[in-house]
């Protein structure tokens, strides 16, 4: 538990600060109030509070001499300052002094001061880790000029009066006129977060937010915060700027530049949405959350991207899952190890989703089918899903993070890749290489019109070689193979419902639906439909 030291020269202020939160509930204990810096000085020599809340405007020692005496004699104690519109010169020299928070009394409530008290709880728990008071103070104020960004974006600051104020306190190289929200967003950030440790991510954080502000403030014209996650937010404000032709020109100069800095100096890689021009703060929150829905197309664009304008993507449409003949032929192909029909199939699906337009969240239930496709085709063979994946990351984990719509079809061309490669791996047994290699070709051309002849040209050797090692490893020939491999594809066609008969002798190679018929006949006993029959009925 925290002490933590009331001063004001009003007692009702005090009475209202110390019933406004519940102190104990936030860590802290009420030492003591005073009614001016010099008795608090006293209060603290005797207490060694580690937080003193304090109004700026008082008698005999104000806040702002309190603040230089709490740096000089005690700087372990943290600061947070009650002030009104127009003492910002008064907050600028607090926080100088090593002040961590300011609140603006006429919004002075419970609920901000609970917060700030948070904010406060946070600092002292991780004192350990502090690196020195010049830097972590450069912090803090960092800190009060990102929560204020984030705050703006939000809608929580409507009164100009009161953002000017902020503006002032803050030292933000910013104007209310002309102000354009740009999102940055980390490129590869859940990859990069998975590889981290804490301390290296919120250094890296810090390190944006320094560059990009270093940046903003030699422009004289931006202000960054923190979002959250892989997200910032910059704010550049061009006064004087009334062409859009200019300002876009502006901005994307301002874009580029931080883009380069980043790659230079921390190697990331980042992407931009810049939101419409706001004439007044009040816009900010409609052109940021257009700049949000923009940042969407960075799904189907790629990464290290400059969004603006209207966003491609569908907001209210998504894909209900595969269609139940596209599963069908996708089943089909699994079974028949058809891995060149799977991933035609695949590659048009994707082509689908990019034409449309659609959102990673659009697209999900669609991602989600293909996923319970190849598990269910996995376990059908009695193989290990886990041979399946290159890591122990769940695969939907995996496929959240993603960022691109090119590296989610990577990843399941992969995944269907593997499986193909499991299966032949399983079937393989004692057969040669070129065995195993002939019979990888048979089985992605059945379709085809292929020969014994062709087939040994396409793997290196002669017909007459190919078919001894057929029958020595296969144990049967090299025709009676292709007819049985092209047979058990029918009938999985037949199996998932397809009917017609011309189709399935063309999808399966065999010359015509007369030839297929009988030669279906003949090595099971039965016509198509009959066996199409019995599947149905079982």
């Amino acid at each position: 538990m925290y002490k933590a030291l009331l001063v004001d020269d009003e007692l009702l202020v005090r009475t209202n600060l110390k019933l406004m939160p519940e102190w104990r509930a936030q860590g802290f204990a009420l030492c003591g109030e005073a009614a001016n810096g010099a008795e608090a000085l006293a209060l603290v020599e005797r207490e060694r509070p580690e937080l003193v809340v304090s109004d700026l405007r008082m008698p005999v020692m104000d806040g702002l001499q309190l603040s230089a005496e709490l740096a000089r004699r005690y700087p372990g104690a943290k600061m947070i300052v009650l002030s009104n519109y127009d003492d910002f010169d008064y907050v600028k020299g607090t926080l100088q002094n090593g002040a961590v928070d300011y609140l603006l009394k006429h919004r002075l409530n419970a609920a901000s001061l609970a917060a700030a008290l948070a904010r406060v709880k946070a600092l002292l728990d991780a004192r350990p880790q502090r690196t020195g008071g010049e830097r972590t103070d450069a912090n803090q104020r960092l800190a009060l000029r990102t929560r204020f960004i984030t705050e703006l974006i939000a809608g929580f600051h409507n009164s100009p009066e009161e953002i000017r104020h902020h503006i002032r306190t803050l030292d933000l190289k910013l104007d209310t006129r002309q102000l354009i929200p740009v999102i940055l967003s980390i490129d590869d950030y859940r990859s990069r977060q998975s590889r981290s440790t804490l301390k290296a991510a919120e250094l890296e954080r810090f390190s944006i937010l320094n560059i990009v502000e270093e940046i903003a403030g030699e422009l004289g014209n931006g202000a960054v915060g923190h979002v959250g996650g892989d997200r910032f937010v910059i704010l550049f404000s061009f006064p004087n700027v009334r062409s859009e032709t200019a300002l876009a020109l502006a901005v994307g100069e301002a874009v580029s530049r931080i883009a380069s800095c980043l790659r230079t100096f921390l190697n990331l890689s980042a992407s931009f949405s810049i939101g419409p021009t706001c004439t007044t703060p009040a816009q900010i929150p409609h052109s940021y959350k257009q700049a949000e829905k923009q940042m969407q197309d960075r799904f189907h664009l790629g990464k290290n991207v400059v969004l603006r304008r209207a966003s491609i993507v569908q907001d209210n449409e998504a894909l209900a899952g595969l269609e139940i003949g596209t599963e069908k032929d996708m089943l089909a192909c699994l079974k028949t190890r058809d891995a060149a029909g799977l991933l035609a199939i695949l590659e048009d699906l994707f082509a689908r989703i990019k034409t449309a337009a659609l959102s990673m969240a659009g697209s999900q239930l669609l991602f989600n089918d293909l996923l319970s496709l190849l598990h269910r085709a996995i376990r059908e063979h009695g193989l290990e899903l886990g041979a399946l994946y290159a890591d122990a990351v769940p695969p939907h984990e995996r496929l959240a993070a993603f960022e691109t719509l090119e590296e989610v079809k990577a990843w399941f061309r992969s995944l269907f890749e593997r499986y193909f490669e499991l299966l032949q791996a399983d079937e393989r047994g004692d057969y040669s290489a070129y065995t195993t290699e002939a019979i990888r070709y048979i089985r992605s051309h059945l379709a085809d019109s292929i020969s014994l002849t062709e087939v040994a040209e396409r793997i290196g050797i002669s017909g007459a070689y190919l078919s001894t090692l057929f029958k020595n490893e296969v144990k049967i020939g090299f025709a009676e193979y292709l007819s049985d491999a092209r047979l058990e594809r029918a009938k999985a066609y037949l199996e998932d419902g397809r009917e017609d008969m011309k189709d399935i002798a063309a999808l399966c190679g065999f010359n015509s639906a007369s030839y297929f018929f009988k030669t279906f006949k003949k090595k099971t006993g039965m016509t198509p439909s009959e066996f199409a029959r019995g599947r149905r009925s079982t």
